[in-house]
């Protein structure tokens, strides 16, 4: 075993922190997100509220029809990184998504994606619809809802698993960029990006 300071009672109980198997599986499939807390982190505020924008839904919102590098829909794409690619293009459909109010956070300092699901809350799960029509809305990188000065536009969707992922999107200067992170992965974001949530 890799970790040998760590005795069989101790994985039990971490198990047992989980909520049992039934953790562990959430845990490994990124469904469970473990957050670290401490009475500092809990003082300080990770995000400042900005604003809520109003954003359309779609009666029917296929991804790979719409998320195209080039020119997709006048909307202007300079990359789709491949974490993008393969967890959310096979995603055929989202039905019946009404317009909705998004609240939109700036991040005060640097932090990891837990942390930041839960300080947005219950409402942290967004949809790519939403945020298709927030990038068409700035098709050239216009100003706008989006931060279109490289910093990145955090939104939190789950994929064709159900599986929830930070997506990402960016503007560069002569394109959008579109990619996406698990929400367990150690690299985190640093102040001056901002996250979406629903109202």
């Amino acid at each position: 075993m890799k970790y040998n300071q760590i005795n069989l009672g101790q994985i039990e109980a971490i198990i047992n922190k989980l909520g049992g198997e039934d953790g562990v599986k959430g845990l490994l499939s990124g469904a469970l997100v473990v957050v670290q807390n401490t009475t500092a982190q809990a003082k300080e505020k990770l995000l400042e509220f900005v604003s809520t924008v109003r954003v359309s839904g779609s009666k029917r919102f296929v991804a790979r029809d719409s998320f195209k590098k080039g020119n997709a829909d006048g909307v202007k794409i300079y990359d789709i990184y491949q974490s993008f690619k393969t967890n959310f293009l096979g995603k055929t459909k989202e039905e019946e998504v009404s317009d909705a109010d998004l609240k939109i956070h700036k991040l005060l300092k640097s932090s990891r994606d837990p942390n930041i699901i839960v300080e947005l809350g219950a409402n942290h799960e967004t949809c790519l619809t939403y945020v298709w029509n927030l990038m068409k809305n700035q098709p050239n990188g216009e100003e706008g809802t989006l931060l279109t000065n490289s910093f990145a536009n955090i939104f939190y969707v789950r994929d064709v698993e159900g599986v929830l992922w930070a997506v990402d999107v960016g503007w560069y200067g002569f394109g959008w960029g579109v990619g996406a992170s698990s929400v367990g992965s150690v690299d985190g974001w640093n102040a001056g990006h901002q996250a979406f949530s629903h109202n």
